[in-house]
């Protein structure tokens, strides 16, 4: 079952720009982006765009634009496990190994292991943003052809 949709994303942005106009720059980058591959969705209290499509029966939500307390892009180990290709440990550590070796981009696992978490500011610079780009796409095309 899905989440209530929430605000419009662009009021998400807004709330990030308010803090940090940086910040709010690469969120808006990435969820340009995102229209391109994802349908977008927010989340009902407003805190998270989450892109996302629909694959058979599975919802693949890569990644997530969170807004609130720790305002970061996090990446949804959870439901990128869940996902076929990536339900097994093999294209797991795959994909993985694609996000923790990407050029100029720090992602560090949340404590409790269920997200991998960068800065937006690790995304500012154009060679970065491309890394995730691909990693993203790369991802995308894999749980299409299964």
């Amino acid at each position: 079952m899905k989440d209530p949709e929430g605000p419009p994303a662009e009021e998400i942005v807004a709330k990030i720009r308010q803090s940090s106009p940086e910040d709010a720059d690469v969120a808006q980058e990435i969820l340009d982006w995102s229209r391109q591959h994802f349908e977008i969705r927010t989340t009902a209290k407003g805190w998270n765009i989450a892109p996302e499509f629909q694959q058979g029966a599975c919802t693949f939500r890569p990644f997530v634009i969170q807004e609130r307390n720790s305002r970061a892009l996090y990446v949804d180990v959870q439901n990128i496990r869940s996902t076929p290709p990536f339900d097994t440990s093999e294209n797991w550590q795959e994909f993985r190994k694609r996000l923790v070796n990407m050029r100029g981009v720090h992602f560090e696992p949340t404590p409790d292991h269920d997200y991998y978490k960068a800065e937006y500011s690790d995304l500012a610079n154009d060679d970065a943003m491309k890394a995730f780009q691909e990693t993203i796409v790369w991802s995308i095309e894999q749980v299409k052809s299964n």
